[in-house]
């Protein structure tokens, strides 16, 4: 008979698994939406541009402010009111102003120009406060991969790409503003894939920054994420909305205003109205003058001169292949490379061969907001007399990737803001 097999006792700990992710809300009720309008048309064709209400209910106040800046070839000094002629609002630059209407008003100029399109828009020279006093360290001139080391956003390792701030497809607008007078290399007046030019974002967020989905804004001295897709599933503006940034370094101010106005243009509708428009443009593109002129057109006249479908405002190059630019970073990673473009390219073609659609599982789907200007009423925003507490509060979230803390939700009484009959 065979001897039996010995065995030798041993201590297992137990298999540990990890839960299956909770999955977010696809079906949620859509954000309220601010009307930011131009106090010169008739209401119903005035509109400036439409936020979603994702900052507590609200919109944070200096976002919506310096959007309707832009439009108006960078007036800093116009303010938003809650009426044509009124004063302006009484919130704080960093307070939320609740859903409604609001005027974007220059005082003396009830019908300021406005410029059409990003490309006839000008780099301003002097940045609004929120820019100026948001911190960003300096870099030794380290490339993107190196000086950033994790994805901004989330602080992943894994997965991530240089993300251009300003985009190459923005070439010509770059060297027309004279850009490079920003870098570490401003004789390279064509380059725009330069470290402060450029930042680390992980694949799934380069896409959404890539459609515009999301952008980089200051908020309480921070530099926050902005989302700007109003959409019943729930999961961006809950994971990235108010998300405060890893650190940056090396990275121009200058740059992420630039980039605020060109996707503050891809979103605007003013041109789309049938009432004439006053506008301040650049005669003359081509010859890299940037010298502006400002004239009225009749909505035919606009069709005819101006483009007004939106540029993408992505940072990939549609190009498979392209020269490589020695101030960025080679280090091997998920970024903007020739191995990820002719990667990409490859996918699309192989799935285009099987029939299947060329939309990546990654991209988000989009929810279209846009409908007839029909207004809440307006928010009276004027306090009530001996109130020394502003009516409007908001809460970032910790860029910490260990905690996650939720937003604490705007709250509103009748002692704190009055609102007009039907808004709630």
């Amino acid at each position: 008979m065979p001897p039996e097999p010995m065995t030798v006792p041993i201590i297992s700990p137990a298999l540990s698994l990890k839960p299956p992710v909770q999955s977010w809300d696809l079906m949620a009720d859509m954000s309220k939406i601010v009307w930011l309008l131009h106090p010169g048309y008739p209401d119903g064709d005035n509109t400036l541009l439409t936020l979603p209400c994702l900052d507590s209910g609200g919109i944070h106040h200096e976002t919506a402010r310096i959007a309707c800046a832009i439009y108006a070839n960078c007036r800093w000094d116009g303010y938003l009111s809650s009426s044509k002629d009124g004063p302006a609002l009484s919130a704080q630059p960093d307070d939320v102003l609740p859903f409604g209407q609001y005027y974007f008003i220059i005082k003396d100029e009830p019908q300021y120009p406005v410029v059409p399109s990003f490309e006839h828009f000008v780099c301003p020279a002097d940045l609004p406060d929120a820019y100026s006093q948001a911190s960003i360290a300096r870099s030794k001139g380290d490339g993107c991969v190196t000086r950033d080391e994790t994805c901004r956003i989330t602080a992943s390792s894994f997965t991530n790409e240089t993300a251009h701030i300003i985009p190459d497809s923005q070439k010509g607008w770059w060297k027309r503003n004279r850009m490079s007078r920003y870098t570490s290399a401003p004789d390279k007046i064509h380059i725009t894939r330069c470290p402060e030019n450029t930042i680390l974002m992980r694949r799934d967020l380069h896409k959404l920054w890539d459609d515009g989905e999301i952008c980089i804004v200051p908020k309480q001295n921070k530099w926050v994420i902005h989302v700007l897709t109003n959409t019943p599933k729930i999961e961006l503006r809950e994971r990235y909305h108010n998300l405060e940034l890893q650190s940056l370094s090396g990275i121009q101010k200058t740059y992420l205003l630039c980039r605020f106005a060109m996707v503050m243009f891809s979103k605007s509708h003013f041109l789309s109205g049938g009432t004439k428009r006053k506008l301040i443009y650049l005669k003359d593109l081509e010859s890299g003058s940037n010298i502006h002129t400002t004239k009225e057109f009749t909505s035919k006249a606009i069709d005819e001169k101006f483009d007004k479908t939106p540029a993408r405002s992505g940072s990939r190059n549609p190009s498979p292949k392209r020269p490589r630019d020695d101030t960025v970073d080679d280090e091997v990673c998920w970024e903007e490379s020739d191995y990820s473009q002719e990667y990409d390219s490859e996918q699309e073609e192989e799935e285009e061969r099987r029939g299947r659609s060329l939309k990546r599982r990654w991209s988000p789907d989009t929810w279209d907001e846009i409908s007839p200007p029909k207004y809440q009423k307006t928010t009276n925003l004027t306090k009530r007399s001996g109130e020394n507490v502003s009516p409007f509060r908001k809460h970032l979230r910790s860029s910490s990737p260990k905690t996650k803390t939720a937003e604490r939700p705007l709250t509103l009484t009748p002692d704190s803001i009055e609102f007009s009959k039907g808004l709630i």
